[in-house]
């Protein structure tokens, strides 16, 4: 069964800047009480299934916004609770 945070993450792909997207995304969620571990976890299964199904463009864009929330996108690092 595909979460809500998953369908939230597809429907971010579909705009015009699906990495600010994501990245809002990110911010939204947390802002609304999910913390930073869940929404990993949820990015993480994402990108398994963006993996699986051989979408390279989306896995890139995916892992930049991981690596933001990770601390390993330098100048663009997210401060989540």
């Amino acid at each position: 069964m595909e979460s809500i945070i998953a369908k939230r993450i597809e429907k971010a792909f579909l705009n015009e800047l699906p990495l600010e997207s994501l990245r809002q995304l990110t911010i939204d969620l947390n802002k609304e009480g999910i913390g930073k571990e869940t929404i990993l976890k949820e990015f993480y299964e994402f990108d398994a299934f963006l993996i699986a199904e051989g979408r390279a463009n989306e896995i890139d864009i995916l892992e930049d916004v991981i690596d933001m929330m990770t601390g390993y996108y330098v100048g663009r690092n997210l401060d989540l609770k």
